[in-house]
């Protein structure tokens, strides 16, 4: 009953691949795709940034041993809502980081005359690299009031705000880009 004829089953499905995504669309499901991502992971990158940022003193055990009684702690302590806590600077972050590398990536390409398919890798590396330098100059204050709000313990929790206020007060907008030249180390090479 659902048997198709030989010829109907060889034929071939044809793509059109003059239509190609615009910008905008492509800047929208990159961003909401970065926001699905980092909020999956979030918990685990809470756990990481708190087991990185303890402080340990010599011939005591430190207080968290590994990712689980890092997320049983903030469990205990703030419920679900603390393993989010500081998500929104990241999600604030994660629209312009992807809209920045993919704009960046695109124009620099089309400036050295990069084609779809064949261009030489040099190029490639060339836009990739400039990409991630502009991802980084854009993101590091958010990523660093992220870690901030992610390291804040106190019994009440600085907001987005209060926090930039804070970094700005001290070192002006360069109190911002604390970090910025590890975070250009580990960005830029992973963008190439």
């Amino acid at each position: 009953p659902l048997a198709m004829s030989a010829t109907a089953a060889q034929k071939p499905v044809h793509v059109d691949q003059s239509a190609k995504v615009g910008p905008l669309t492509k800047l929208f499901f990159s961003g909401i795709g970065g926001i699905v991502g980092c909020s999956a992971v979030y918990p685990l990158d809470l756990s990481k940034t708190m087991l990185q940022s303890q402080k340990v003193a010599p011939g005591e055990a430190p207080r968290f041993r590994n990712l689980f009684s890092v997320v049983r702690h903030v469990f205990a302590t703030d419920g679900v809502r603390g393993l989010y806590r500081g998500l929104g600077a990241n999600v604030i972050g994660i629209m312009p980081e992807k809209a920045i590398k993919i704009t960046v990536n695109d124009v620099v390409r089309r400036k050295l005359g990069c084609n779809d398919h064949s261009s030489p890798i040099f190029y490639e590396v060339i836009a990739g690299g400039v990409a991630g330098f502009s991802q980084v100059v854009a993101t590091t204050p958010m990523e660093l009031v992220k870690i901030r709000m992610q390291n804040d313990s106190g019994a009440v929790k600085k907001s987005l705000g209060t926090i930039v206020s804070e970094l700005t007060a001290k070192r002006g907008i360069a109190g911002l880009y604390t970090g910025a030249g590890a975070t250009l180390a580990r960005d830029m090479p992973f963008s190439m």
